[in-house]
């Protein structure tokens, strides 16, 4: 069984949405669904006229992603826990991220098999499509530039970040940066040639 929780700010209207529970999250029809990994996906779904959601979604946390964080030392999670986890850390660390509607995991003996996300939308678009459409040099390096300091402002607070992607940096339409797919955040103290090779990654991704 799921344990379903609905943040106290979205509760009232994910009621009046009948979104109060997994089966009808699942039922939502997702027009372009996005594969992360091998059984995880998620998609937009737009509720009303001014209600957009992506729903991410972890259906088979299977035995031996479970004994790998135990090999490594740490306690199971789904990915939209882990999503969550980095989520509300970043925003607390005054981040743009997005916005936790509601979450869920389905345990086995303690043990997460299943879990679900649903966050607010974000308006705006990844850093290559940003880059893509923008034909002004002056724009497409101001971004640039703004991504890169976002980078340098999580490892100076000491923030970790494997997937540290252009298309994780998604540009708002007033320019900042705001971030995304956060489940491998984590809290670590980079030294000088960890923190180059976040930068090298970035860059040879652009």
């Amino acid at each position: 069984m799921f344990e379903l929780k609905l943040h106290p700010q979205w509760k009232d209207r994910l009621v009046k949405a009948e979104l109060t529970t997994v089966e009808s999250w699942l039922q939502l029809i997702l027009p372009k669904p996005l594969p992360f990994m091998p059984r995880v996906s998620g998609g937009y779904h737009q509720i009303d006229e001014n209600l957009r959601v992506f729903l991410y979604c972890d259906l088979q946390v299977n035995w031996s992603r479970i004994l790998r964080y135990f090999v490594m030392f740490e306690w199971p999670y789904s990915l939209t826990e882990r999503e969550r986890r980095g989520i509300e850390m970043l925003h607390e660390a005054g981040f743009q991220v997005a916005e936790v509607m509601a979450w869920g995991e389905r345990k086995i003996l303690g043990l997460p098999r299943q879990g679900v996300l649903l966050l607010l939308a974000m308006p705006g678009v990844s850093l290559p499509r940003f880059l893509q459409r923008e034909l002004d040099e002056k724009a497409r390096r101001r971004v640039i530039q703004t991504a890169e300091e976002t980078l340098q402002a999580l490892q100076d607070q000491g923030f970790f970040w494997q997937d540290c992607l252009p298309q994780n940096f998604f540009v708002q339409a007033d320019g900042s940066v705001a971030l995304i797919n956060l489940y491998s955040v984590r809290r670590r103290k980079l030294g000088a040639i960890q923190a180059q090779q976040q930068f090298e990654l970035f860059y040879s991704r652009l």
